[in-house]
């Protein structure tokens, strides 16, 4: 199986730049499993097969970044020029009296504006409410856990959430 001369070089760079085992590169060039391993091992093949991997997924990564960041520079680009088109086609008609605009129509051009430039804006944001109710194995029915979760969820209701409606535990009286 052993040739006079075995090119480790070429069978290197197939194995960190490949998928191919140590056993199929051996019987690939010809030459003993344990001489391509020895080999592979003094040369620490494993290591380099790493780091080539580590560097080609470092580069794709940076690539596909670089390729993201640019298409939303190039959209938000856009977005902003249609929005000042808008306002100066708004502008144009107001001023040939040709529409009316309302303080409404204005103030959404102005806070999309905002909301792509990065500048503060009237945005409203819900806030969810959670129980987490602890208790020995055993000590709590699962029924009561489950009730108390419809009534806290029956309790969003009243202050304008949406959830279930108001359930009441037998035995318990109305708020």
């Amino acid at each position: 199986m052993s040739r006079t001369k075995i090119d480790y070089l070429a069978a290197e760079r197939d194995y960190i730049s490949g998928s191919d085992s140590i056993r199929s590169l051996s019987d690939k060039y010809g030459v003993a499993f344990s001489s391509m391993a020895e080999y592979s091992r003094k040369h620490e093949w494993n290591t380099k097969r790493e780091a080539y991997r580590s560097s080609v997924s470092e580069t794709a990564l940076a690539n596909t970044a670089e390729r993201h960041i640019s298409e939303r520079e190039e959209m938000l680009d856009e977005a902003l020029k249609l929005i000042r088109a808008t306002m100066y086609e708004y502008g144009r008609q107001l001023k040939a009296q040709e529409v009316a605009i309302t303080p409404k129509d204005i103030s959404l051009l102005v806070n999309a504006m905002q909301v792509i430039t990065g500048g503060a804006t009237n945005r409203t944001e819900a806030t969810v409410l959670g129980i987490n109710v602890t208790a020995d194995a055993g000590s709590i029915d699962l029924t009561v856990l489950r009730d108390i979760e419809r009534i806290a969820r029956a309790k969003l209701v009243g202050s304008g959430m949406e959830g279930p409606a108001p359930v009441r535990i037998e035995g318990s009286r109305p708020n």
